[in-house]
């Protein structure tokens, strides 16, 4: 886990974001990176997803 984006979204998502897009125009990070990134870190119980209720996706 000791990636550069990894650490990266980490300390955005302590800093209060919490939806992909807000990840995604904060840090710059291509959409398949950021994904990526994500799943790997929801894997390693490190962050959790939650949907978001009114989005059918």
């Amino acid at each position: 886990m000791g990636e550069r984006w990894s650490f990266l979204i980490l300390r955005a998502s302590f800093n209060g974001l919490h939806h992909f897009e807000e990840f995604q125009s904060e840090l710059g990070i291509a959409r398949n990176i950021l994904a990526n990134r994500l799943a790997r870190l929801v894997e390693h119980g490190i962050l959790e997803r939650q949907p978001i209720p009114e989005d059918r996706r």
